[in-house]
Order: structure tokens, then C-alpha cells, then sequence
């Protein structure tokens, strides 16, 4: 281990034993994708609803066509309710989520005499692990 101890003036220190490393807290944004606050899922959902507005802006500004009796606002309003559905379909899933965390959350505190004791048993035994 790492000297940490001031020396006096006069004296000289011990050689090192070893060095600390000590690893970076993460980010606020890699601790919520560890807990599964954000997955891959997600990026998917997200660029499903930018692909379909980007489409639909470029529909807009450069096609002359227009679906069989319908106006632009009509096409407009069509390609919100998929929108709208789209987000309702990921909401829906978020909300599964955010339960089977809570779920296993109330799964782990309940867990914790039992690992604790597990964890002081094996520290008296003289075990690493």
C-alpha cells in the first residue's frame, strides 16, 4: 500500500509497497444506463420517431404527390397519431420497466439480512470471497 503518512523533516520514508489506483465515480448518465434507465431500446424508439418526422418533413418540402384524396393536413394528422402511438407504445414500456425495477429494488432490500449474514459469516471463516 501507498504511503499516506506524512514524515517527518529529517527522516526518510519507507520504499513503496504498492500503488492505489482509484477508479472514476461514473457520470450521472452511465449510472442511470447501469440501472437500466435508458437501453438500447430507446435509441430504437428515439430513431423510429426522428426517422418518421424527418421523412415526413422531406415528403413535405420536395414531393408534388399527394395521396389519393387526401389533403396535406391530412397526411399531417396521419403521420401525428403514428407518432402518438409510437411514444404511447414506449411510454407503456417505461413504465413496465421503471415496475420490474422497483420490483427488484424491494427484492434486494428485502435479500439484504440474509446476504449480510452471508457476507460476516465468510469474513469470520477467513474466506475471500
Amino acid at each position: 500500500m501507498a504511503d499516506a503518512i506524512p514524515v517527518p523533516p529529517g527522516q526518510t520514508t519507507a520504499p513503496l509497497q504498492s500503488t492505489v489506483v482509484v477508479q472514476r465515480p461514473p457520470t450521472m448518465w452511465q449510472a442511470l444506463k447501469e440501472a437500466g434507465w435508458w437501453a438500447a431500446y430507446d435509441w430504437t424508439m428515439l430513431a423510429v420517431l426522428v426517422a418518421l418526422w424527418v421523412t415526413t418533413g422531406f415528403w413535405f418540402l420536395f414531393s408534388a404527390a399527394k395521396p389519393e384524396g387526401a389533403s396535406r393536413l391530412t397526411v399531417f394528422i396521419a403521420v401525428l397519431l403514428v407518432s402518438i402511438s409510437v411514444q404511447l407504445i414506449w411510454l407503456l414500456v417505461a413504465v413496465f420497466r421503471c415496475a420490474l425495477f422497483v420490483l427488484r429494488l424491494h427484492a434486494d432490500v428485502a435479500m439484504l439480512p440474509n446476504d449480510a449474514a452471508r457476507i460476516a459469516v465468510a469474513f469470520l471463516s477467513g474466506k475471500q470471497q
